[in-house]
């Protein structure tokens, strides 16, 4: 049996559960773990309970000292010093408790504590741990500052402490110490190195700093010391002092931190060096440190959570993502900066990786660490992928890995067809999840995953109707289906053939996706194949798809100038149009996503032409709406249960373009109706379309799957 003492509270919740567990998973005997505890919550405290017992032979006990301890302790910050002599004096351990080893709730723990735990006291008090930075007449400096006699803000202990409660119940030892510490709490100073002998020199045992408190400290050994046989480290001030003289401090000290820490059994993060301090400073000496709480704290939290049905606060383990992907006018880069804002926002941590800025070999750094989940929006860096291993790069960075797809699917067949383990589609699209799933298996899941609106517009109040400078605009390149269908022509005769028919059966059945559409092709034309070769097939009509997607645009445009209507249009391809001379339209050159939310605001009615997407919901379209644009899309079956077409929106079918003028001329004619739309287009997406709204699914998701965010 090995009884632990632990101090904690609201406020330590978390690390108290990673602490926890990354103990109980070095000792598979049976564990009492006493609680003093004074301002923890009544719930808070059952779930502890339940989380610890959820581990074989492992046990809390709450040890109630509030009220008492309040009344009778000299000293108030925390529960300190006397804590550790009050729950003896006052009998609150059983009797068959002769030893119980003290741990701070900020350590993990790497190796079994038997050995520590087994230590042998004799008649000493208690065992702790040395501090190895500079002695002074024989007594640690380090010790001296805090295993003095108890001084408000100063604890006894430096994080583990061995205390024989056998020897302190002997002979009414807790009130003779008790009263030395009363005798001499008004003359203690740091310096009075007499009290400190007094009180503790004869009554301390010391273990290894190296083996049980090793801190993400930087260890420099004194190379000429050691060589003399004398262990001896640089102080903190130093490190500080020869770090201004690099070769100085390269020629007379070693860094061993990172071999001391991978033998140590206790890793102790002090305040100023915590994975989860924004504040510290940056440094790789911290990394193998990070790894040793990140590594424990998903499965710990989650354990938790799933005892309990609670989470005990916001992990540490960071995100990780990937920004570099430029095209679309650099809006995936936009698309994913606020997701990242939006986590922090909520207390996550966050690291940014830029596949442009930086050489894909520094992806080697991430390599065995663990992450909350990896994030990117069609990212070629997940089939990154080692031949000497046989393994993806991403099979050695844990969590799971989230690629947010905005195409069809079938345009990252090859990417998709393998994956690293733990691989999930994110997508706009509810048909492209259903494709997902049923044609790439080694894709571990999907989830339907529309862009939030990019709030990167001024914060000046929207123009009214009357005020805006654009009664129709739309934003977008544009494609010559010509050029498609003589690419088509020139494909040998069998898939000719069925391209062109696929073409036909895509521009008569324009509410068919291209999958769907492909499917009654192949059916009409009595070609029966399996899945592996319906995608091959699929993958080969891609010219097609993309010719009547430039089909359609071309037409709507068109039938809009043709009818009337005044087209602004933002994209210099259109300069190449065969309709570009027509006088209805106007030309613009091409835009950043920045000036394109500003054009919005001063749009009356904004056009989207959906590139096939026949379920999906588009960052193009959330912005509109948000600027009070009326949006004019073609049709989508994305439901939300709040977007409705002629409430928030205008859905037209492209079979019907003669209403889509109609509805436009009407809204534009009618003030009333423009303004009703314009309100409920924003009300609509300041709810249902906002960065945190998608947090908070993304959080929901990775839950699901196993995380713990």
């Amino acid at each position: 049996m090995m009884n632990i003492m632990i101090v904690t509270n609201s406020r330590y919740l978390k690390t108290t559960a990673v602490m926890l567990y990354s103990l109980f998973m070095q000792e598979a005997g049976p564990v009492n773990v006493y609680l003093p505890y004074e301002d923890i919550q009544p719930q808070e405290l059952e779930d502890l309970q339940k989380y610890v017992s959820s581990f074989p032979q492992k046990k809390l006990i709450p040890l109630y000292v509030g009220t008492q301890f309040k009344e009778m302790v000299q000293s108030r910050n925390g529960i300190m010093v006397e804590t550790y002599y009050r729950i003896i004096g006052w009998g609150m351990l059983p009797d068959d408790v002769e030893r119980i080893l003290y741990l701070d709730v900020d350590l993990v723990i790497q190796k079994s504590l038997q050995g520590l735990y087994n230590t042998d006291l004799g008649d000493h008090v208690f065992a702790v741990c040395e501090d190895i930075f500079g002695k002074i007449n024989g007594f640690h400096e380090g010790n001296k500052r805090r295993l003095g006699i108890p001084h408000e803000g100063n604890y006894f202990n430096a994080g583990v402490m061995l205390v024989n409660v056998k020897a302190l119940r002997a002979g009414n030892e807790v009130e003779k110490i008790l009263a030395n510490v009363y005798q001499n709490y008004e003359r203690y100073e740091y310096n009075d190195q007499d009290v400190l002998n007094e009180m503790y020199q004869d009554r301390l045992v010391y273990v290894g700093w190296d083996q049980y408190n090793c801190p993400p400290a930087w260890y420099y050994l004194n190379q000429k010391k050691a060589a003399a046989g004398i262990l001896e480290f640089a102080s903190y001030d130093e490190i500080r002092n020869l770090q201004n003289d690099p070769q100085k401090f390269q020629d007379d000290y070693t860094n061993l931190t990172e071999q001391i820490a991978k033998g140590a059994a206790i890793i102790h993060h002090l305040a100023d060096t915590k994975p989860w301090n924004d504040n510290r400073k940056a440094g790789s000496v911290y990394e193998y440190f990070d790894q040793c709480y990140y590594q424990n704290e998903p499965d710990a939290l989650g354990r938790y959570q799933k005892v309990t049905g609670k989470k005990p606060g916001i992990p540490s383990t960071p995100f990780l993502f990937y920004y570099g992907v430029t095209y679309c006018y650099n809006i995936l880069n936009h698309i994913l900066k606020q997701l990242e804002q939006a986590l922090k926002e909520k207390g996550y941590r966050v690291i940014a990786y830029d596949e442009q800025a930086e050489d894909i070999n520094g992806l080697v750094q991430f390599a065995g660490k663990r992450f909350l989940a990896v994030v990117g929006v069609q990212t070629y860096l997940f089939s990154v992928f080692l031949k000497e291993s046989n393994l993806f790069l991403h099979d050695v960075i844990y969590g799971p890995k989230l690629n947010l797809i905005l195409d069809h699917p079938i345009w990252l067949k090859n990417q998709l067809e393998q994956v690293p383990d733990n691989y999930f589609v994110l997508t706009h699209d509810v048909h492209y999840q259903d494709f997902v799933e049923a044609y790439f298996p080694m894709v571990s899941g999907s989830m339907l995953f529309p862009p939030a609106f990019c709030n990167m517009h001024s914060e000046d109040e929207l123009p009214p109707f009357y005020a805006r400078q654009y009664d129709v605009s739309f934003i977008g390149t544009y494609g010559d289906y010509r050029k498609k269908i003589k690419q088509i022509l020139e494909c040998q005769k069998d898939v000719r053939h069925l391209a062109a028919h696929f073409l036909q059966k895509m521009r008569i059945r324009t509410e068919l996706t291209a999958e769907a559409a492909f499917q009654e092709v192949l059916v009409e034309r009595k070609i029966r194949c399996s899945k592996e070769e319906f995608l091959e097939l699929f993958f080969q009509m891609k010219p097609v798809m993309q010719c009547i997607m430039y089909y359609y645009r071309e037409k709507v445009i068109l039938h809009l100038l043709e009818a009337g209507v005044l087209v602004h249009i933002w994209g210099s391809s259109w300069k190449e149009a065969v309709l570009a001379d027509h006088p209805m339209l106007q030309i613009h050159d091409d835009v950043t996503p920045k000036e394109s939310i500003e054009i919005m605001k001063q749009s009356k009615i904004s056009l989207n032409i959906m590139a096939w997407h026949k379920g999906g919901f588009t960052e193009r379209m959330a912005n509109i709406m948000e600027q009070g644009s009326i949006l004019f899309t073609d049709h989508t079956t994305y439901d939300d249960g709040e977007l409705c077409d002629g409430k928030n929106l205008c859905m037209f079918d492209l079979r019907r373009l003669n209403e889509l003028s109609t509805r436009i001329n009407e809204v534009l004619h009618n003030e009333e109706i423009w303004d009703q739309m314009s309100l409920a287009s924003r009300m609509y997406t300041s709810t249902m379309q906002t960065a945190k709204r998608r947090t908070d699914q993304l959080i929901d998701f990775l839950d699901q799957i196993g995380g713990y965010v």
